[in-house]
């Protein structure tokens, strides 16, 4: 069984030996970008003052075979403060929150989830996220249930994403003929109102001018008014500003923006990771809505991915009906939620099990929200 040590946050600065063998890890399990060290300490350094971190690193010999990188802070449920625990990622996930670690191997995530279940003190909500088939949720409930710790498994959310054919007129006609039509119609109407060019500002030299084309789109844009533009989160900006510092020195950036007359209407920022384009955000201006500036921009970029020979395009998120009209295969996710031993940890418990029953036995109004819905609040 491999050792587990609880390395120290500081291991997450820059150029930290930790890195290669992180990396390294993450390459040999075919995990994606957002498990890379990089990636991790971006987050860590915007999240560090609202969270503690647990570095969890199982070795086996002088040999890293598995990485929990887990985060806890203090919220609000059930009418008390609780110690919530969940993974690093989860403060910016791509695909669930899995441990760093391959299905071969089970003896560190057993080691992992031994320690973290041993630790009566620390936690006592912990929530991880799984994509459904990929084997670490199913070791993942064993181990729980081996441990004979109260838990709950929920499906979540629905992640579209689309295979890339080798050329555009192959990959329009997986398209339903009545969008097909529209695509077409749109990206000439939009044509037809000026010089239509899609340009790449995603290197090092152009970085500055995509993040200036990002922050003009999203002010005129419709998030705006939701408040959910990305240059107002606090959060967030600061992340892609970070780390598409990072991403463009690597040259795994990808900031495509469709210009009209010279004014940017619309943008991606992506990410290409072995052959996987993946969608971290992307919007458009409010001004040009009539003309579908988002729809000409997806397929202007899917052509190019063609061409390019990329495998997939990877929309992230939610399957929202605009992504679904591009793709019809997703990737299902699952949460669970595991309830320590601890006083708060049982009460919490207790109430959610006993709200699930007062729902079984009677039938909530229409919209009406359920007790066992209701979201983590901040203390």
């Amino acid at each position: 069984m491999p050792n587990v040590i609880a390395g120290s946050p500081e291991e997450l600065r820059v150029d930290a030996p930790l890195q290669i063998q992180w990396d390294e890890l993450v390459e040999r399990q075919g995990l994606g970008l957002g498990f890379q060290f990089e990636w991790g300490r971006v987050l860590w350094d915007l999240h560090r003052n609202q969270h503690e971190l647990q570095l969890l690193q199982a070795w086996d010999d002088r040999r890293l075979v598995g990485l929990a990188p887990l985060v806890t802070k203090y919220v609000r449920q059930k009418g008390v403060t609780l110690r919530w625990m969940q993974s690093l990622f989860a403060l910016h996930e791509i695909h669930g929150t899995p441990f760093i670690a391959g299905e071969g191997n089970h003896g560190s995530i057993e080691a992992l989830l031994d320690h973290v279940l041993g630790d009566g003190k620390s936690w006592d909500l912990w929530t991880m996220h799984f994509v459904k088939d990929d084997g670490q949720a199913a070791i993942f409930e064993t181990q729980l249930r081996r441990h004979g710790v109260p838990f709950v498994a929920a499906d979540t959310k629905k992640s579209p994403y689309m295979p890339i054919k080798a050329s555009w007129e192959e990959q329009s006609k997986s398209l339903q003929a009545r969008f097909r039509t529209t695509v077409r119609s749109r990206e000439r109407r939009l044509r037809e109102k000026g010089k239509l060019t899609l340009e790449y500002l995603d290197t090092p030299g152009r970085l500055e001018s995509g993040l200036k084309a990002i922050q003009v789109i999203e002010a005129d844009s419709w998030k705006l008014g939701a408040g959910t533009a990305l240059t107002q989160d606090p959060k967030q900006w600061p992340f892609y500003v970070r780390y598409g510092e990072l991403a463009a020195a690597k040259g795994s950036l990808r900031l495509p923006v469709l210009f009209l007359d010279g004014e940017p209407i619309a943008y991606d920022y992506s990410i290409m990771h072995k052959g996987i384009y993946y969608l971290l955000k992307t919007s458009y201006r409010n001004a040009y809505r009539l003309e579908y500036p988002g729809t000409v921009l997806r397929k202007l970029v899917v052509e190019n991915l063609s061409a390019e020979q990329t495998k997939e395009f990877d929309f992230l998120g939610l399957d929202e009906e605009w992504k679904m009209k591009w793709t019809d295969t997703v990737r299902a996710h699952v949460a669970y939620t595991v309830f320590n031993r601890t006083l708060k940890g049982r009460y919490v418990h207790l109430v959610s099990a006993l709200a699930q029953r007062v729902r079984s036995w009677k039938p909530q109004e229409s919209g009406a929200p359920h007790p066992q819905d209701q979201t983590l609040k901040e203390s």
